[in-house]
């Protein structure tokens, strides 16, 4: 298999889970490349998703992030981080499955909360998406997307008490890839 053939490898999972820290980890072992659709989203409208959100409206930001997500999978192989809201879509889950190994990043809501509320970027990169405030947004969303993220997942990796570096180990053991990584 030549590298245009090869799988990507797609982080999933609820905001706060590690995503995109654990995907430039791993990018950076594998020494392969990372993107992360919600960045790509920011750079293509030139304004945050903040932004975004409170000027387009949800159904705005989900067209941009589909063609995010086309736009990540066709660069292969690289490592992936998928915004806590991507798999909305039920045609993305198929989409991301059949182009990479799917990864949920899975932790209960109250590290989840506990790890939001301790990023700076949080209230400038991600609205509220409900009317419920703090850990009951995180739980709410949470009860709905887990099921979406676990019908796509390949493998979940529990990430609640482990640091990024363990995060990378496992996904590096579970895919049998060695941990020095020589690429894809």
């Amino acid at each position: 298999m030549n590298q245009s053939e090869a799988p990507s490898i797609a982080l999933i999972g609820y905001r706060g889970c590690g995503k995109t820290v654990v995907g430039r980890l791993l990018a950076e072992r594998l020494r392969g490349s990372f993107l992360d659709t919600d960045e790509l989203i920011v750079q293509r409208a030139g304004r945050s998703i903040a932004d975004i959100f409170k000027e387009d409206g949800e159904p705005g930001f989900r067209n941009r992030e589909a063609a995010a997500i086309r736009e990540a999978i066709a660069q292969r192989p690289t490592v992936l981080s998928l915004g806590g809201g991507a798999l909305l879509r039920p045609a993305h889950i198929d989409l991301i499955r059949s182009a990479a190994t799917v990864i949920y990043l899975s932790a209960p809501p109250e590290v989840l909360f506990e790890r939001i509320s301790h990023d700076a970027k949080t209230e400038d990169n991600r609205p509220p998406l409900t009317d419920h405030e703090g850990i009951e947004e995180v739980r709410r969303l949470l009860s709905e997307r887990d099921p979406l993220y676990r019908r796509a997942a390949h493998q979940v990796i529990d990430v609640s008490r482990i640091t990024p570096s363990e995060v990378v180990a496992q996904i590096l053991s579970a895919l049998n890839i060695p941990k020095c990584g020589t690429g894809f």
